[in-house]
């Protein structure tokens, strides 16, 4: 109430507050639960936490960074378990970003903690950071096809649509990685292959 009279400029006597309850029995965790495509964290043993959203002042995402790592930093015994995942942009995606990196400074062999400052710095628009982050990613976790196929994706980005040939071999260690679940990695390597000309080739793929 206070951001909208004090920020927005809406008069007090006309805001009226309105609680949103939650039907839990209609909306409630699926058992067993859905994987979500393109999500690192399907394993059924992980606790998801995050926000989908606008990344602005009023969302407090940054908070909710910090309040992740908190937790972290006051029971480790959770790194086995809790992930976060945060999705949408917007100006403080980078600041997001910043405390992630901050994070690693104290952890420099988390492959996953690499994988998402790499997915926040190329969603906010520092492609360079984020080949370089997934990188060194590869190189901790080279048996991870969603590292693989992540770099992939942020070199394909880079080249402006196009399919060079660093991108093609990071998709090719994620299919060889899994072969079923790569789905992105597959898309790209059939793609490759039509811009080449192989037409047939890649609608195989």
């Amino acid at each position: 109430e206070r951001y909208l009279v004090e920020s927005v400029g809406i008069a007090g006597p006309r805001i009226s507050q309105i609680y949103n309850g939650v039907d839990a029995q209609r909306f409630h965790p699926a058992f067993p639960r859905a994987a979500i495509a393109g999500c690192p964290f399907n394993d059924t043993d992980l606790w998801r936490v995050g926000a989908v959203g606008r990344m602005q002042a009023v969302k407090d995402p940054v908070n909710l960074a910090r309040a992740f790592v908190g937790a972290l930093a006051l029971a480790p015994a959770l790194r086995a378990r809790l992930r976060l995942v945060m999705v949408g942009s917007g100006p403080l995606r980078a600041e997001v970003a910043a405390v992630l990196r901050d994070v690693l400074k104290s952890r420099p062999d988390d492959a996953q903690g690499h994988l998402l400052l790499a997915r926040a710095q190329a969603a906010s628009g520092d492609l360079p950071s984020a080949i370089q982050t997934l990188r060194t990613a590869s190189r901790m976790a080279s048996a991870s096809s969603d590292i693989w196929a992540t770099l992939g994706e942020a070199l394909v980005e880079q080249a402006q649509g196009q399919e060079p040939v660093g991108a093609v071999i990071a998709f090719r260690k994620a299919v060889a990685l899994d072969p079923q679940g790569a789905v992105s990695a597959r898309y790209h390597l059939g793609r490759a292959k039509i811009m080449a000309g192989d037409v047939n080739g890649g609608l195989a793929d």
